[in-house]
């Protein structure tokens, strides 16, 4: 199953670890308003996809998390 995580703010790069580490899905994109904190993210897992708006995101996953 392939997941997106909606919201790279305070709880985001937490939420990001476990949806990486967990085997049972794809961690494959996040999405984030703020281009500092989308850019965080991207540097920290280089083969997300990322996105600024929501309405994006939803062709790329299966399902989301958000914070």
């Amino acid at each position: 199953m392939r997941v997106g995580l909606i919201g790279y703010g305070y709880w985001g790069p937490n939420l990001a670890r476990a949806l990486n580490q967990t085997e049972k899905c794809e961690f494959v994109a996040c999405c984030d308003a703020n281009p500092r904190s989308l850019g965080k993210a991207l540097r920290t897992y280089p083969s997300l996809k990322g996105f600024s708006s929501m309405n994006e995101l939803w062709d790329s996953v299966d399902a989301t998390a958000s914070t």
